[in-house]
């Protein structure tokens, strides 16, 4: 199987730059596999299809602003950093552009000097670790010169922050906006237990050569005596959201 298999045509008029203002009445798509029949819907309807058995998977994990653009030390160069993986002692696994001016030993710079950084080891596949310097809380950091990762297709940030977490989002540590989770209202479902999507690039033609980074760490089961894997192979069916 091809990476290019998957290719198809989505004309930029027709890609949704900002939510409507009711998270759960954005249009659901579904498709009966049995019979290939289609019809449009609205998420508000997506518990008319979960049945008993079926096991409901909800990531309740806070998107971080993990997209620092900046430029290089010396000469000024832009660049721009996405957080992946933190790696302790102010380390972070990263994807970084542009990678072939960003080599270990490269030093960064953001904002106005209140963040800087050095590439510390390239890693197999392109990633980069990356040793940030700065005073205080990282976090707050990131709050004030962080952009939420978007995908390339979305041009418009919103003011409304918030609008960029699912409704039942509690703990920090995502690197990726959610998509499908971001248009549900489901809040009484955040006791279930979490599954991680899934992020990076594609780096081979080939689907079966090339590895796909979590988005967020995989957590404990929320529900008591359950782990996370026996909820993800109990049931039949386990959708994500």
């Amino acid at each position: 199987m091809k990476t290019s298999d998957f290719n198809y045509e989505l004309p930029p008029e027709l890609i949704a730059q900002t939510p409507i203002q009711r998270r759960d009445a954005s249009r659901l798509l579904v498709l009966d596999k049995n019979t290939g029949a289609w019809q449009h819907r609205h998420f508000y309807d997506l518990p008319e299809y979960l049945r008993p058995g079926d096991c409901l998977i909800l990531n309740n994990s806070r998107v971080l602003p993990a997209r620092l653009l900046g430029h290089r030390l010396p000469g000024g160069g832009a660049c721009e950093v996405l957080l992946l993986i933190d790696r302790g002692q102010k380390t972070w696994e990263c994807l970084v552009r542009p990678g072939k001016r960003m080599r270990t030993g490269a030093k960064l710079s953001f904002g106005h000097g209140e963040l800087t950084a050095e590439v510390v080891e390239e890693l197999p596949g392109g990633n980069r670790l990356v040793r940030f310097d700065y005073e205080g809380i990282f976090l707050e950091v990131l709050e004030k010169l962080g952009k939420m990762p978007l995908p390339p297709y979305i041009k418009e940030e919103l003011q409304d922050q918030e609008r960029y977490q699912t409704v039942y989002s509690k703990f920090e540590g995502s690197v990726a906006a959610p998509t499908a989770a971001a248009l549900t209202s489901f809040s009484t479902w955040a006791g279930t237990p979490e599954r991680c999507e899934t992020n990076g690039p594609i780096s081979s033609e080939t689907t079966s050569r090339f590895t796909i980074l979590p988005t967020c760490p995989l957590a404990e089961s929320t529900v008591p005596g359950v782990p996370i894997p026996m909820a993800l192979t109990s049931s039949k069916r386990s959708p994500a959201a």
